[in-house]
This record gives C-alpha cells, sequence and structure tokens, in this order.
C-alpha cells in the first residue's frame, strides 16, 4: 500500500524534525535519500533483474522514496502551510500533466518522466523503467510530514482520531464522486456488465497506479486514514503483526524481491522455461520473449502471496527485541 508508505515516512520525518534543527534535519534527509537511491540503483536493480550488467535500471518505490527526501531537504525551509498547499495542490493536479511529454534529449526525457510520465527509455547500454514518479507520490510524504504534529504524544487523542476518521471519510466520499462521473482523476473509465456484478465491481476498482490516478489515491488512502484512526487503542494481534512489519520494512521488502525471485527462478523448468529467461535484460521486455506468457491464475498468486507474508512474519517476528526494563532486571538479578 504505496500511499501509507510514502504518507508515515514523512511523519517519521516529522518526528525526528523535535529533536534537531532544521540544518540538521535537512542533512540527515539528504543523506537518507541519497543512500536510498543507491540501494535502489545498486542492491534493488540487482535483486529484480539477476543481471549483474545492470542493463535495466528501474526507479522504484526506494528510489522514489530518496528522491522525495531529498526534495523535502530543501522544502523544510518554506512554511509548514505553504508546503502543505503545495502539497495537495500538486496532488489533486498532477493530471494537468496526462499526456504531457517533455524534450527530446534523453536528459528531458528522463527528468519529464521522473516528474509524470510512466516510461521506458531506451539508451544503447540501459533500459531505463521509471514506474514511480514525483508527482504524485513524493507530496504524499510531504503531507505527512506537514502533519505529522497531529502524531506527536501531547497532541490529544480524540481529536487526532477525529481528524483522521474525518479525513478518512471525505477521502472515500470524493473517490466514489469522481469514478462515478468519471470527471476527473483516473483515465480508465469502468463499465456497467448486466450479466455480472463482480465484474462490474472490479471494473470500478480497477484505477490506475502508474503514475497512480487520484482516484487510486482517495480510496487507498481513505482506508488507511479511517484504520489509524481505529486501530490507535487496539493491541490485537493484527496491530502488533502490522508493528512487526513496520519495524523491518526495508529489510522484508528486499528480502520479499529476492525470494520471489529465486522462486520464479526455480520453477521455470517445470515450465519447460529456460531459467536464465528469469535474467532480466532489455530484451526481457520485447515481443515474443519467453516470459511473454509465463504467469499464474490470480488464486495462485494470491496464495503465493499469503505463505510470504506469513512467512516474513514468522521470520521477522524473532528479529523484534522488547528491551526489559530496568526493574524487570534487577529482579531477574536478584531471583537468581
Amino acid at each position: 500500500m504505496l500511499p501509507q508508505f510514502f504518507f508515515i515516512s514523512g511523519i517519521q520525518c516529522h518526528m525526528y524534525r523535535q529533536t534537531v534543527s532544521n540544518k540538521k534535519l535537512s542533512i540527515m534527509l539528504a543523506k537518507r535519500g541519497g543512500a536510498l537511491l543507491l540501494l535502489e540503483l545498486a542492491v534493488n536493480n540487482f535483486l529484480y533483474t539477476f543481471d549483474p550488467y545492470y542493463g535495466t535500471t528501474g526507479v522504484f518505490i526506494l528510489a522514489m522514496l530518496g528522491i522525495s527526501l531529498l526534495l523535502l531537504s530543501v522544502l523544510i525551509y518554506l512554511p509548514s502551510r505553504v508546503l502543505l498547499f503545495l502539497s495537495i495542490m500538486a496532488v489533486f493536479g498532477h493530471h494537468l500533466l496526462d499526456g504531457f511529454h517533455v524534450g527530446e534529449t534523453f536528459l528531458l526525457d528522463l527528468l519529464g518522466s521522473l516528474i509524470h510520465e510512466q516510461q521506458f527509455i531506451e539508451t544503447k547500454a540501459t533500459l531505463f523503467i521509471i514506474n514511480y514518479t514525483i508527482l504524485p507520490w513524493a507530496p504524499l510524504l510531504w503531507i505527512g510530514y506537514v502533519i505529522g504534529h497531529w502524531f506527536d504524544p501531547t497532541y490529544p487523542k480524540d481529536k487526532r482520531k477525529q481528524k483522521l476518521r474525518f479525513l478518512g471519510i471525505a477521502c472515500l466520499l470524493l473517490f466514489i464522486i469522481l469514478r462515478i462521473s468519471g470527471w476527473y482523476g483516473e483515465a480508465s473509465p469502468w463499465l456497467i456488465d448486466a450479466n455480472s456484478f463482480p465484474m462490474t465491481l472490479m471494473s470500478f476498482f480497477d484505477l490506475t497506479k502508474y503514475p497512480a490516478s487520484l482516484c487510486l489515491l482517495a480510496c487507498i488512502f481513505g482506508v488507511m486514514l479511517l484504520l489509524l484512526g481505529s486501530f490507535e487503542d487496539s493491541g490485537t494481534k493484527v496491530t502488533k503483526a502490522l508493528t512487526t512489519y513496520g519495524q523491518h520494512s526495508l529489510l522484508i521488502y528486499l528480502f520479499s524481491t529476492l525470494i520471489l525471485h529465486l522462486t520464479a527462478l526455480v520453477i521455470l523448468p517445470i515450465e519447460g522455461i529456460s531459467m536464465s529467461a528469469m535474467i532480466i535484460k532489455p530484451e526481457s521486455y520485447l515481443l515474443g520473449n519467453e516470459l511473454e506468457n509465463h504467469g499464474f491464475p490470480l488464486i495462485t498468486v494470491y496464495a503465493i502471496w499469503i505463505f510470504a507474508i506469513i512467512t516474513l512474519y514468522l521470520l521477522f517476528q524473532q528479529l523484534t527485541f522488547t528491551p526489559r526494563s530496568k526493574t524487570n532486571q534487577q529482579d531477574r538479578i536478584t531471583n537468581d
């Protein structure tokens, strides 16, 4: 759920801001942003492709998160209200750039794609894959940074929950209005299938992710805000599991990419496909490639996904360390 990931990352930036000056915060954001960008290009790209020559370079989640932090390292000097206004306008208005293509040179093409255009850019040496764009992902992080004070320990809990629920309902209503009207916020129209309600429902929720549409963001963001407002006082196994994932989110992301790619590599020979086909190169994206019709039914994909979630949870749950209090430690020493 990427909107939540960017939004909560912004809240974490605000939490760090409480203990340091703007200058130190700016330096920290620039360092973290650069580190994530390097991690994407050097490590995560290899986990996606298994190509030691890096014939394809993807701008995925980590790279865009890094770029968002790098931009925030400069934007923190703006007044909070100005940054919030600009961020909201960017989220709501990014569709105005739909279909707009920048430049004929490689650098202009790359810049335009990074801002708001999913694209494959091919050079003599590398195929660049731009899946995640600055608009609208980065403004979600900036919004989380600005309203992060809602999550301060001193902020009234009831007031926070009320705001989260109100905004959650508002986002869902916005999604429903925009989706039904088809006026704005989604390029993919939905169709009514008179013979199948499930197909109509799937069409209604068939939303654009690259770049993310306003309808997609409003739908997912609305659910997230309602959950944040409802789970705060909950100590259920669900919230504990989410906490485990949150504490190891980066490791889980990288590890899951590795495991899923290795699994696909092992399964290929069973289907009569060479294992080398899973070493993703620029030609892997051409029509007629061995992987063109490779895949599993949706139910199988969900089964693999659930298995991976449970396995990773059990693994990383063992890494979650809750420090003992001094009193408990002293009691243990006394008892011994």
